[in-house]
């Protein structure tokens, strides 16, 4: 269980500092203002604003 739990923050740790703080989310933009496929969060094939939701949606629920 703990290691699932690690697989989850790591995937919201966008700056990988091992915590989910504001520079994740400053990260992920920049990631996302780039165009770059890492910012693909909602695993769709193409950056929408979806993704964006959907890491909000995850910070916000402690990457759960």
């Amino acid at each position: 269980r703990d290691v699932y739990a690690l697989a989850l923050v790591s995937r919201c740790d966008v700056d990988r500092s091992g915590a989910l703080d504001f520079f994740d989310t400053l990260a992920f933009l920049e990631l996302y203002d780039a165009g770059n496929p890492a910012a693909d969060f909602n695993n769709s094939g193409t950056l929408t604003s979806a993704d964006l939701t959907a890491f909000a949606a995850s910070i916000e629920n402690g990457c759960n």
